[in-house]
């Protein structure tokens, strides 16, 4: 008996000094080696995704991040992404740093999660009814809108995408020229608007869609001219469009205009991807680095056959970029 007593407090101890290494006990009074991150930081993303950051610690080689009380990784950083998350499951996660000669510091408080996923935030700026139609494309693909005119709602941290609709022309002074006699439905403030939006996201690398006006609007945004007035393109019309180019794949046969303005000179860094097959008129662009896209035509009309591919492929490019 008195064996066996004794093995078993053999085995504590031991047990007690493995504790001791990875949870360091420290006597009343005394402080960790190296001070614990004053605050750690947890946000769950869309693509069931763990953003964590912290403060850096003076001293500090490096930092450990816990979830649901087991190590889950080092890194030198103070900051860490955790991808693959389940969804609906709840997750804990702390943080503690370390010294190069391997003390640690206290663990950050808890912070708890659960993980989720969600539709991609898209801004629309534009109230207009008539481009209802849009938002419910955008809704179709799994989008959650926003529609707004108002400069101070334009926030690119608060949205995943932009899509700028149709309507009427963009004033010419934003683009150094004079109004033609022909234009119609000018309303330069929403232009300001429109133009300092697509900046906006443009900067922030986040995706932007221009249909018919928004085209003009985002090729003006980036220092292009347009052609005031090309003659009516009302109705159905055939466009050929660039081998591998975004658009590719999204529509069938002729699909509807409405315009009588379109692109003259491509803003800096855009490229012409679709043309009018019957007088060469610009009738889609890419950005060469940047997820941004025109059509002058209109995807969401039921005269452009496939067109809602086009809404299933920017909501794609928005959640590629949301799952990075």
């Amino acid at each position: 008996m008195k064996k066996r007593k004794s093995l078993v407090v053999t085995l504590a101890m031991i047990l007690i000094i493995q504790l001791a290494a990875v949870f360091p006990v420290f006597a009343e009074g005394e402080t960790p080696a190296v001070g614990a991150p004053a605050e750690l930081s947890v946000s769950s993303q869309y693509n069931n995704k763990a953003i964590m950051t912290w403060t850096q610690v003076e001293g500090a080689a490096g930092y450990e991040v816990w979830r649901n009380g087991k190590l889950l990784t080092s890194t030198t950083e103070n900051t860490y992404r955790n991808t693959g998350l389940k969804a609906k499951k709840k997750y804990t996660y702390q943080v503690r740093a370390f010294t190069a000669d391997g003390q640690y510091s206290a663990f950050t408080s808890p912070v708890n999660i659960k993980a989720k996923k969600r539709a991609p935030k898209v801004l629309v700026v534009d109230t207009s009814v008539r481009n209802t139609p849009i938002v419910r494309k955008l809704k179709k693909a799994g989008c959650k809108t926003t529609r707004t005119t108002k400069a101070s709602k334009v926030d690119p941290k608060k949205y995943d995408a932009l899509v700028i609709p149709g309507g009427g022309d963009i004033d010419a002074s934003f683009y150094g020229q004079n109004n033609d006699s022909r234009n119609y439905w000018i309303n330069k403030k929403l232009d300001k608007v429109q133009i300092a939006a697509v900046k906006a996201f443009a900067k922030e690398g986040k995706p932007v869609l221009g249909i018919c006006r928004g085209s003009q609007v985002i090729n003006v945004a980036f220092g292009g001219t347009l052609n005031q007035h090309i003659g009516w393109h009302i109705g159905r019309r055939s466009i050929s469009t660039r081998s591998g180019a975004w658009q590719k794949g999204t529509y069938s046969g002729p699909v509807y205009h409405a315009h009588h303005q379109a692109v003259n000179k491509l803003g800096k860094g855009l490229r012409a991807t679709q043309w009018d097959k019957a007088d060469g008129t610009i009738e889609g662009f890419e950005h060469k680095t940047l997820p941004v896209y025109g059509v002058q035509w209109h995807p969401e009309s039921p005269f452009s056959g496939k067109g809602f591919k086009l809404f299933k492929k920017f909501t794609k490019v928005i959640k590629t970029q949301l799952a990075e």
